[in-house]
């Protein structure tokens, strides 16, 4: 990857469906660098591998890298299942709380994704545009470098957009960069709804499949997108079955997400008649098992020849020096060379260096072949430990189906809307609504955080009060008197003058049909039946009562939304963006 001074680099953004972190770690300048990333790289990966174990990404594990950018990437593509992006999320925020020298910084295909989330609660002058190098996880907490409120500021933090070494030295010594409250809720929240849940359920597979899924819970995502991403090719592996023979099957446990679970379960498939499959019986568990078998021949299908990374030579000069890292970090627990431990512990820092330094360009789905592959010829099959587990009933899959009711529910819920606002509550918005300020880029909602204030008013009355202060010193006290008296005569007459015209519009509308299309204010104790003749009242005297303002636009909104049908309009919409729902009926 190319170097550079910002993050993303210039040009090269993730693609649509993948999530790429940054991690820098603080560095001693007396090591070597690319030797000491590859340490930490290690040590970031055995971590991460404790706290996802048991994790089933959607598409692909984390794939781990040193950049020649000098930092670890750690790369997600997650294609539909974005609850892979939050949960890397909660992941970097776990892993900068234990390694406290990490700083981390993290986008996707549309940038600050995290900023995307608390869109809401930013200071008005953070935008895409002057984001770059300034918002970072640190600490367990996104962090984002200010720009200067004041002149005393200028000094400690840049106006323009600071250098990466600039920023990280920044977040990592000045704890005001920390972000509000308000934007640290708004992602926590998010992590929370995007947690997945696991979905257990029983599938007749033959035994080599429950061989390895026993061992590697991820392959079932790598089985399921074989099944749905088939093509011609992959059906014909289909007919003869040779890596999965369906001869010896058992019930078996599963858990798949719940994204995999209901794509496998709608998926419609039909299996070959020569693929063996006859004697299977009805129900959803033999449903589920031959779509996961043909799933995994599918995947097999894809493995021409064995395809492993570039090997490592023990005379590498950069794989010495790892080598040596590791020894000084006491990575070998004081095993001696050559023995078993020690040559177990160097080959899976041998993998690690192959994966992370070698470039690598085999797709995923030719990895999780390779992985099947190795467990069906590594390891032993227990047949004994697969034949007699006591499996416990499956999980309900009524969460498949919802009602109309809950679906509103679930939106009202996710946008913060208020159902079944009372006409109170519309007036309210409404009038907020319109008092917002507004401009080219939609309406603009204050924070609750204070800020300065201008009265237009006052400040136009002390600027007049500045230029004409020269003046008013060359007049007499007697002209300054005569001055204020003419001025308040003035004030007077135009008030009038304004009432005047005022009452000649109202005569004018009296005897139009403008006048009769609002509903006025009505006096206490006046009856329904008197309005027309007060109408008739108001015409022959050409005056017109006051507008009740608040009821005319509850009745419009009313007639407007019933005009809607149920379907999106207008009023919905404006109402919906203040949180507003209006009843059913």
């Amino acid at each position: 990857m190319a170097s550079s001074d910002s993050f993303p680099p210039e040009g090269l953004s993730p693609s649509e469906d993948t999530v790429e972190c940054r991690l820098y770690p603080l560095i001693d300048q007396e090591h070597e660098t690319e030797q000491e990333l590859c340490v930490r790289a290690m040590e970031y990966s055995q971590f991460l591998k404790e706290l996802t174990c048991d994790y089933i990404w959607y598409h692909e594990d984390l794939r781990i890298s040193v950049s020649r950018s000098g930092c670890v990437m750690v790369c997600v593509t997650f294609r539909d299942g974005i609850e892979d992006e939050w949960y890397l999320v909660s992941l970097m925020c776990r892993l900068t709380e234990t390694f406290a020298d990490l700083v981390v910084s993290i986008s996707d295909g549309d940038g600050e994704f995290l900023l995307i989330e608390a869109a809401h609660y930013l200071p008005l002058w953070l935008k895409p545009e002057t984001s770059t190098n300034r918002v970072f996880i640190h600490g367990g907490c996104v962090h984002i470098i200010p720009k200067p409120a004041n002149p005393a500021e200028i000094l400690h933090y840049p106006v323009a957009t600071p250098t990466l070494q600039q920023a990280l030295s920044l977040v990592r010594s000045d704890t005001h960069t920390e972000a509000s409250s308000l934007i640290q809720e708004a992602i926590n929240q998010k992590i929370k709804q995007q947690i997945h849940s696991p979905h257990f359920t029983h599938c007749y597979v033959p035994m080599r499949v429950a061989h390895v899924i026993h061992h590697n819970r991820q392959l079932v995502a790598a089985a399921v997108h074989a099944m749905c991403d088939r093509d011609v090719i992959d059906m014909k592996a289909c007919r003869k079955m040779t890596t999965f023979p369906v001869d010896k099957c058992i019930m078996s446990g599963v858990i798949f997400t719940r994204r995999l679970y209901a794509q496998l379960l709608r998926e419609q498939f039909q299996a070959p008649r020569n693929a063996g499959f006859h004697h299977y019986g009805s129900g959803t568990a033999y449903d589920l098992g031959i779509k996961l078998t043909c799933g995994f021949e599918m995947l097999m299908s894809s493995l021409r020849r064995p395809v492993a990374a570039e090997n490592v030579s023990d005379s590498d000069p950069l794989w010495l020096q790892f080598i040596s890292s590791l020894q000084q970090k006491g990575y070998f627990q004081g095993q001696l060379e050559g023995s078993k431990l020690y040559n177990e512990l160097k080959e899976k820092a041998k993998y690690f260096y192959k994966e992370s330094m070698v470039e690598d360009n085999r797709g995923p789905r030719l990895i999780h072949a390779e992985c099947v592959q190795h467990i069906i010829n590594d390891l032993p099959v227990d047949k004994h430990q697969l034949e007699q587990q006591n499996l416990p009933p499956p999980d309900s899959d009524d969460w498949l189906e919802i009602t109309p009711a809950q679906l509103d529910h679930m939106i009202y819920e996710a946008q913060g809307v208020t159902k079944g606002a009372g006409l109170d509550s519309v007036v309210d918005g409404m009038t907020s609504f319109v008092d917002h300020v507004s401009s080219f880029e939609g309406v603009e909602f204050p924070s609750d955080t204070a800020g300065v204030t201008l009265n237009p008013d006052q400040f136009m009355s002390q600027l007049r009060d500045m230029l004409q202060e020269d003046e008013e010193e060359l007049l007499s006290d007697d002209d300054i008197t005569c001055s204020s008296n003419s001025s308040d005569e003035g004030e007077q007459e135009g008030e009038g003058l304004l009432h005047h015209v005022m009452q000649q519009m109202d005569k004018e509308l009296v005897g139009t049909t403008m006048a009769q299309s609002f509903d006025h204010a009505q006096e206490e104790g006046l009856q329904e039946q008197q309005e027309g003749e007060g109408l008739q009242q108001q015409q022959e005297e050409g005056e017109l009562r006051p507008v009740d303002i608040d009821f005319n636009l509850v009745k419009n909104l009313l007639e407007s939304y019933a005009s809607q049908d149920g379907g999106a309009g207008p009023t919905s919409n404006i109402l919906q963006s203040m949180g507003i729902k209006l009843p059913e009926q």
